[in-house]
């Protein structure tokens, strides 16, 4: 070696450095990807999650809706049987009446005949 060139210690630096600076960005950009990868996977989930909870609710309220649904149609049941037996208790009270008076005119007329 002569006395002014670089030693190979001093080129050997020069090229780690160089290949530090440049594998350095490189490992930077591919972090700065990686945290974007990241964040972005962490917002799907978030909302992945928040879509099932959304579900769960939906489901919840289905279910509260088809109970409801069951019980009017019980009450409808019940309403129309009560509404039905008391129409047929009037059809049945008019009949009696109307036979009470026919049987109270008859026996007018039988009566005034003797």
């Amino acid at each position: 070696m002569t006395p002014g060139s670089p030693s190979v210690k001093t080129c050997q630096q020069i090229l780690d450095e160089v290949h530090r600076k440049y594998n350095r960005s490189a490992l930077l950009d591919a972090k700065s990807k990686v945290a974007e990868v990241k964040s972005t996977m962490h917002d799907n989930i978030n909302q992945a999650l928040a879509n099932v909870e959304q579900l769960n609710d939906l489901d919840a309220k289905t279910q509260r809706l088809e109970q409801s649904a069951r019980q009017f149609e019980s009450n409808a049941q019940t309403l129309r049987c009560h509404f039905c037996k008391q129409y047929w208790k009037t059809i049945a009270l008019i009949v009696f009446i109307i036979l009470a008076i026919i049987g109270i005119v008859v026996g007018v007329i039988v009566a005034k005949n003797k």
